[in-house]
């Protein structure tokens, strides 16, 4: 009932009832990491980092990389915290959770924080994301894989990446990866000019 409140962007509803659920089973980390999501869309950023932290101790990975986006962002009666956004972010990595490792990976590539950007761990943890697929790779954590191969400034890479999560992904999702696509071609063609005009 909370899930389907939560879905139906009923937070305060989804809240009593995952509240009830974790009362029930207080060890089901689903149940933590579903009221913390509950909690985040209500806006109460405190309690939101409470019930992700008790997931997370529970064993709910993804859990870490929530909170590590709390406090990247602020907001939410959170305060920005770059030295706690970057603690939650490692302990993150130290799974071998290819969705915690994603998760990690785009925010070490997109964010706009010094202290956290870090394009070198990014490719790192995107790698051993898409790795963990083996022979059934995710279209999103190749798409992660590209940006981070992007923000390393190999962009030819990124575009063979990207085009092959193109070729996985859905139809109805297919432009919002048709837009990264883009922005690492126009990078590939932008250096192969320069590179023509040193010759």
């Amino acid at each position: 009932m909370g899930l389907r409140a939560l879905v139906a962007h009923r937070n305060q509803e989804a809240v009593r009832w995952l509240r009830e659920a974790v009362a029930y089973q207080p060890k089901s980390a689903r149940f933590w990491y579903e009221l913390g999501a509950a909690y985040e869309a209500s806006d109460d950023g405190p309690s939101a980092v409470a019930a992700f932290r008790r997931a997370a101790e529970l064993g709910a990975v993804d859990a870490e990389y929530r909170i590590g986006k709390l406090y990247e962002s602020g907001g939410r009666g959170i305060p920005k915290d770059d030295t706690q956004a970057l603690f939650w972010y490692r302990k993150s990595v130290d799974h071998d959770n290819a969705n915690a490792l994603n998760n990690t990976a785009w925010a070490y590539a997109t964010s706009t924080d010094p202290a956290i950007r870090n394009p070198a761990a990014a490719l790192e943890c995107a790698r051993k994301a898409v790795r963990l697929g083996k022979d059934h790779p995710v279209p999103n954590h190749l798409d992660t894989l590209a940006e981070a191969l992007y923000v390393n400034q190999q962009y030819e890479e990124a575009v063979k990446t990207e085009q092959e999560a193109i070729a996985m992904v859905s139809p109805e999702r297919k432009a919002g990866y048709v837009k990264q696509l883009e922005k690492y071609q126009l990078a590939l063609d932008d250096k192969n000019r320069r590179m023509h005009a040193k010759k």
